[in-house]
């Protein structure tokens, strides 16, 4: 047997970081019942930090240098912002749901190129994006009696809003940082921004409580390195794809766990978004130039 391909390694990291995301979330949905969003952040974030510190520890200096310092503290920011908005979605709307509208960071990173960065969008992108929205739409379960629009959903967007910032900061500081620098940083200023919030509303876990705690934070570091380093071994159209097992896997487990039927217009949501997904990041195929 021959040695694998960078895509086929970069596949295994990949599924990994579905498996560990769809983890994350269940035990989200679980510990929504017993804490607040910006609690489960907090206990998320202590478990990132303390994941993290041997490896920072290692080359403090190193690790922490940054030229960045505005771009990190506002990766950051808008990183705890959807982070929060995210944990409620979860918490609030059936799992599948969820994990469906987090795709549409997707379409935000596509407007905001084109209105901020004034990048052309392009048939193919004008395309995507209304599908994408048409998706979105089903999502909403119109009737006789219009769409059936509530605050989780519009949550849950402004999360991916927030996610689709994160992503555009995260793509500029890796042309000088490491991803253990942009991940410690992210770790550890969520954590101090999380304090002014958590500390009027603190409460210890009970001892029944601490593996969930423990382990949606580990498995969302996890899916962060996991996706990171699927993404640098492969490519990015064939690894795209990939993550979108993740919604197979919410169906699944909020079916199974959580008793959360599925519906018509989810796998209808769903397949627009996705396909308005594949078409965004797939090659754009140009002509050649004659010469």
């Amino acid at each position: 047997m021959g040695r694998l391909t960078g895509n086929q390694v970069g596949a295994l990291w990949m599924l990994a970081s579905v498996v560990s995301f769809t983890a994350e979330a269940a035990l989200i949905k679980a510990a929504g019942s017993d804490f607040t969003p910006v609690q489960i952040l907090f206990w998320r974030q202590v478990v990132a930090v303390a994941l993290l510190a041997p490896l920072v520890l290692r080359t403090p200096r190193a690790t922490l240098s940054t030229s960045l310092p505005g771009t990190i503290i506002f990766r950051s920011v808008i990183g705890v912002l959807g982070i929060v908005m995210s944990i409620t979605a979860i918490s609030l709307l059936p799992l599948a749901d969820a994990t469906t509208l987090s795709f549409t960071r997707v379409l935000w990173i596509a407007l905001i190129a084109a209105l901020v960065m004034k990048e052309a969008m392009g048939p193919r992108r004008v395309l995507a994006v209304l599908l994408g929205f048409v998706g979105v739409a089903a999502l909403m379960k119109p009737g006789a009696d219009g769409f059936d629009v509530g605050w989780p959903h519009l949550i849950a967007l402004g999360a991916a809003l927030f996610a689709a910032l994160s992503i555009l900061s995260v793509k500029r500081l890796t042309r000088d940082h490491s991803v253990l620098t942009i991940t410690a940083y992210g770790a550890g200023l969520g954590l101090i921004l999380s304090l002014p919030f958590v500390v009027t509303d603190f409460r210890w876990p009970e001892w029944h409580q601490l593996p969930v705690l423990l382990g949606l934070g580990a498995a969302g570091l996890c899916t962060l390195v996991c996706y990171t380093r699927g993404m640098q071994l492969g490519e990015a159209v064939v690894m795209a794809p990939i993550d979108y097992l993740r919604l197979v896997l919410a169906a699944g487990v909020g079916l199974m766990i959580f008793g959360e039927p599925l519906t018509l217009w989810l796998a209808v949501g769903a397949g627009f978004i996705i396909i308005s997904n594949l078409l965004l990041s797939g090659p754009i195929v140009r002509k050649p130039t004659e010469t």
